[in-house]
């Protein structure tokens, strides 16, 4: 999520194994051979973002202009992480009063990629949350439909359920909480607040997009899904929709995100061209 929202955005799928610490000893006749000290791996960051880099303060403000000693594939030795102030983002000290956007492009290394979950798991903890979410300082204003009866939780990530939502119901959403994304390969579903202490998981949800323009299927005919209710998937139907015709559309499924919030090419992302009608989202195009 940088500096969009973020975010509809995969659930997270890697464990991390610290650098291994290794000692020895061995006893020859009489002479006893000395332990080698443990050692132990520093968190390191290989940056694969733009030379010039905006970099912060200990007290979070920018430092003036941009530096350009942050270059390409260099690598740096992480003293800190912490979350950004809009909870948006994570961010690493890599030099004595600065500060550097922490990017899932980046390669850290396995005590720094721990350092960086640990990080948010504190950080959701304080929120109050569960599992790892994270609710960014961003407010929604998007409006959701329940796709099937929905439970309410009274966190994100909680299993107290509060109460149940009808399937077909319309509410205003303000608010969003996801696990942030460390690897290029985690994934995280959100949750979505409707209410003062209630959340919805984005699976039981579609939300309205005003794309303004129609739905194009392109050169191949293209599957129609249906949403079941029993295992809150897309499941593929018989029925096709013929090439180059055009469906109004504006709302958007997602169960997993990875990347930007709403974006239609990741995640599993589908259109709704009628009733209980989807389409997966890479194979149409809306016709701006």
């Amino acid at each position: 999520m940088g500096e969009k929202i973020m975010k509809l955005k995969k659930i997270l799928a890697s464990l991390i194994l610290l650098g291994g610490i290794s000692m020895a000893s061995a006893i020859i006749g009489f002479t006893r051979v000395p332990v080698r000290a443990a050692t132990t791996e520093s968190p390191i960051i290989r940056l694969n973002g733009p030379t010039n880099t905006q970099t912060y303060r200990d007290d979070g403000t920018e430092n003036p202009g941009f530096t350009s000693k942050f270059t390409t594939n260099s690598a740096w030795r992480v003293t800190g992480a912490r979350m950004g102030p809009l909870a948006d983002s994570l961010y690493v000290r890599v030099a004595t009063n600065e500060w550097i956007y922490y990017s899932m492009l980046d390669h850290a290394n396995a005590p720094l990629i721990k350092q960086l979950r640990a990080t948010t798991q504190a950080y959701s903890v304080k929120q109050g949350n569960y599992g790892g979410y994270v609710i960014p300082g961003i407010p929604l204003n998007y409006v959701g439909r329940t796709v099937t009866t929905t439970p309410v939780v009274n966190r994100p990530g909680s299993t107290k359920i509060v109460r149940q939502l009808p399937a077909g119901t319309q509410w205003r959403l303000t608010a969003e909480a996801l696990k942030p994304l460390i690897l290029k390969t985690d994934m995280t579903d959100e949750y979505f607040q409707i209410a003062t202490n209630q959340w919805v998981n984005m699976k039981y949800m579609a939300v309205f997009i005003d794309f303004k323009s129609p739905l194009v299927i392109g050169n191949q005919p293209e599957r129609v899904y249906r949403f079941d209710d029993h295992t809150l998937k897309m499941t593929a139907t018989a029925r096709q929709l013929k090439p180059h015709t055009t469906w109004q559309n504006n709302w958007v499924y997602m169960n997993m995100a990875n990347g930007e919030t709403f974006s239609l090419n990741h995640g599993q992302t589908y259109l709704q061209v009628g009733g209980n009608e989807w389409v997966y989202s890479p194979n149409a195009k809306i016709a701006y």
